[in-house]
């Protein structure tokens, strides 16, 4: 939609799935027309002046196809939950509108606010994590089946938590000792 953007089309990568477009990135938030139970919402303001907070790993937005937006999967390896409030006759916008929107709030609010967190756990790290998570309450008896809806959503609250990189290897730290002592008994 841009006169001479041709290098940004170029420069583009295209990946076979999310959590692929997802590997090396930090804070990740997704778009929809209302609010999700269990993700915490932004309005499109606050949500830029989060991604302008966060430098490394780089922030992720996430946008769901015109017809059917994202899937409770696809919400769960998001931090959160940018909700563009919209007229209740209309709830829906063009993709490209909420695109647009939102490039223009994320490029406006870029050099506003210097990074003030700790460096952000890149998205494949939280999953190793959540996935040892996963594993150990699978140990414990605590989940009893993998695709239990329990089981996404303490995945989800990796994603909300926002850990670093320090906390993702404490916590892994963590999982092996008690992996380790399971072992033993």
């Amino acid at each position: 939609m841009a006169w001479h953007a041709g290098d940004v089309l170029e420069g583009a990568r295209t990946v076979a799935t999310l959590q692929e477009a997802l590997a090396g990135r930090g804070l990740v938030l997704a778009t929809a027309p209302r609010a999700v139970a269990g993700l915490e919402g932004f309005s499109p303001e606050e949500a830029a002046v989060r991604l302008a907070e966060e430098s490394a790993p780089p922030p992720a937005l996430v946008f769901g196809s015109e017809s059917s937006g994202l899937t409770l999967d696809e919400l769960s390896r998001c931090s959160g939950l940018v909700v563009i409030p919209t007229d209740a006759a209309y709830r829906d916008l063009n993709l490209s509108q909420s695109v647009g929107l939102m490039a223009y709030l994320a490029f406006r609010d870029g050099g506003a606010h210097p990074p003030r967190r700790p460096e952000r756990a890149p998205q494949e790290t939280v999953d190793a994590v959540g996935d040892d998570l996963l594993d150990l309450a699978r140990r414990v008896w605590f989940l009893h089946h993998e695709d239990a809806p329990v089981g996404r959503e303490l995945k989800g609250l990796l994603q909300r938590a926002g850990i670093s990189r320090r906390e993702a290897g404490l916590l892994r730290s963590m999982g092996r000792r008690i992996r380790a002592r399971l072992k033993e008994r």
